[in-house]
């Protein structure tokens, strides 16, 4: 749909780096509630998908059609229920290991 800005609920117990940088995406509307009554409200209110580490099965009383996971794992997610529902589980996979290797070599030195 032409000039439609996904809606992205940010799940409340995330960094605040991640809020800052997804705040300055104007191609997109996020809501940053502050707590978990928030987040619910958000998701009631209507959203695209939802970025989060965190899971709770509360989550699927609401209509999303995609969840980005901070995280690379995924196993907390149900991902048969989510694979009925037609949700897609993406994940961070990847994108922490430059930080990781990092910090190892700061480990070993």
């Amino acid at each position: 749909m032409v000039g439609h800005r996904p809606r992205l609920v940010l799940h409340p117990r995330h960094g605040p780096g991640l809020a800052n940088a997804l705040a300055a995406l104007d191609s997109l509307e996020l809501a940053i509630p502050g707590d978990d009554a928030g987040f619910h409200s958000a998701l009631a209110d209507g959203a695209d998908g939802v970025i989060t580490f965190a899971w709770d099965d509360s989550f699927l009383r609401h209509d999303f059609h995609w969840i980005q996971a901070i995280s690379a794992g995924v196993d907390q997610f149900p991902i048969e229920r989510l694979r009925e529902r037609g949700v897609i589980l993406t994940s961070a996979s990847g994108a922490h290991s430059p930080a990781v290797a990092e910090h190892a070599i700061a480990l070993l030195l």
